[in-house]
């Protein structure tokens, strides 16, 4: 893969589990369907989305705390995690599909948001056509994950009706802001 720290991750990670280190492909995506495919019913069909999730962690602990984690506790950590899954929690099917193909006929927007103790961040990218596209960035004061996405999709939305705007697909990871 792209990312040499991922992929040393991944090795070092499998070797502590006594796995075989089968991530291969030519994109991320084939490479987790093959592994999905070879472990299908099966605990190791989570190391992906473990070994993705610790990073994740680590990351969000050294921008937002300034801190970082020695390389094995990272390997402990998520070999944990691999262990604390019980044997019934396996799924029964999957469906892993590509990614969402945006139609540019139509106005199209993502948004986001962190919160952060010294206050919360969102932004959005706003697609109205090729020639009316908008980045925007908010500072939006105190307050929790919840609040700073359902805030910034309000923001999003009077952005839109104020570029006249009234029809839009819009793409974010808020499940509270998705109901």
């Amino acid at each position: 893969m792209l990312c040499l720290s991922a992929s040393y991750f991944w090795q070092d990670v499998t070797q502590q589990l006594s796995m075989q280190n089968a991530w291969h492909g030519s994109s991320i995506l084939q490479a987790w369907n093959n592994w999905i495919t070879a472990h299908k019913g099966a605990k190791a069909q989570f190391l992906p989305l473990i070994i993705c999730w610790t990073l994740w962690l680590t990351q969000n602990h050294i921008i937002f705390k300034n801190e970082s984690t020695r390389w094995p506790l990272l390997i402990a950590k998520a070999v944990a995690i691999y262990h604390d899954i019980p044997e019934e929690a396996i799924p029964h099917t999957h469906k892993i599909s590509g990614p969402r193909q945006i139609d540019k006929s139509q106005s199209w927007a993502f948004f986001d948001r962190v919160a952060q103790p010294h206050g919360c961040k969102g932004g959005f990218l706003l697609y109205l056509s090729e020639r009316h596209c908008y980045k925007v960035q908010l500072g939006l004061g105190e307050g929790t994950n919840n609040f700073s996405e359902l805030i910034t999709l309000k923001h999003l939305l009077h952005f839109s009706l104020a570029h006249n705007c009234t029809t839009i697909q819009i793409f974010g990871d808020s499940q509270i802001s998705i109901n």
